[in-house]
């Protein structure tokens, strides 16, 4: 009575010394998986500062080329009725007509419409940008806040899913028969007198397979646990 307690005492802590290994390897890849969802985070994070960044600098681009374009239109605009006021100035010959003319008349017109056309390029530039920048922050929010925690979920669901059972020595199904009976072990068709992982079938019955490895013998029913002889 007393061995059989110390025997089911021994045979109780070994699951539980089981159980808490399992657990421990669990916490492990918990971490494990976090730890990849958070690199995986700051990817995210970088590629979209990234794009951002980018579209900065086009915009940048395109506005300092605008505005290279302004000032030199404003030059050569100024340019014009600088040389208008100094030719017009002169009192001998007469005020000449024609073109000086419609250089002072149209100058200032000229630059309005420049301006103008110039402001417009320039809002649909910064227009332009904010539109990519917004839509870009919507792709990081989505990529954040729903594909990556989907990835997450089933990460998790992976590892909190109950494993398959080894399937090395099990007996998952007999196709009786007086002649040739049959046996499914490991997944594998295998007939009486053959080997299978190097444990030899010796006899197949009606509802259970017996084996021999190095002189030892037992069966196993189908679907029974594998035996220890198989490791």
């Amino acid at each position: 009575m007393i061995i059989l307690a110390f025997a089911f005492m021994g045979m109780f802590l070994t699951g539980i010394s089981k159980a808490a290994g399992e657990n421990q390897a669990q916490q492990e890849q918990l971490k494990q998986i976090e730890s990849y969802i958070s690199q995986q985070q700051q990817k995210i994070e970088d590629h979209y500062a990234d794009r951002l960044a980018e579209l900065e600098l086009n915009r940048d681009a395109e506005i300092g080329l605008l505005e290279a374009a302004d000032k030199g239109a404003f030059s050569t605009l100024a340019a014009q009725a600088k040389i208008a006021e100094t030719v017009l100035g002169i009192k001998e010959p007469p005020k000449p007509k024609g073109s000086i003319e419609d250089w002072i008349d149209k100058s200032p017109r000229r630059f309005a419409e420049i301006q103008n056309l110039m402001a417009e390029a320039k809002n649909d530039v910064f227009a332009g940008y904010d539109q990519a920048a917004t839509k870009l922050e919507k792709q990081k929010s989505y990529a954040l806040t729903v594909r990556l925690s989907e990835l997450e979920e089933r990460l998790k669901e992976n590892l909190s899913a109950e494993k398959p059972q080894p399937t090395v020595g099990l007996v998952s199904g007999i196709v009786y028969s007086e002649l040739k009976p049959a046996a499914i072990i490991g997944g594998k068709i295998v007939r009486q007198g053959e080997a299978a992982n190097g444990i030899k079938i010796v006899r197949i019955y009606r509802d259970r397979v017996e084996f021999e490895k190095n002189g030892k013998k037992w069966e196993q029913k189908v679907r029974e646990p594998t035996k220890a002889h198989w490791q």
